[in-house]
């Protein structure tokens, strides 16, 4: 497949499930939430490997960016986890 064919079809898959999150209900919205920024990543990877590092690198900065935007709430969650654990460190320490 060509590189401009590829892009042209990544485009239309990543506008389609934009569209049929707030038209219809056949993604869930907590799905196409997920599938957006991971179809970046993989769009954005396929684009860097053929020969498309500008447009590929932009893709997967957006999903990057994408992706840890809704992975925030499990990263506030670990940071959470590791304080307590810390804190619980310190107060079994003999001094």
């Amino acid at each position: 497949m060509k590189n401009k064919q590829f892009l042209a079809f990544a485009f239309i898959f990543i506008g389609l499930v934009m569209l049929f999150r707030y038209v219809g209900n056949i993604f869930p919205y907590w799905l196409s939430g997920y599938i957006i920024p991971i179809a970046f990543l993989l769009f954005g990877y396929y684009g860097v490997k053929s020969g498309r590092a500008i447009i590929g690198t932009i893709m997967i900065v957006i999903g990057g960016i994408l992706l840890l935007i809704k992975l925030s709430w499990i990263i506030g969650l670990v940071i959470a986890i590791g304080l307590v654990f810390i804190g619980f460190g310190m107060l079994s320490k003999k001094s």
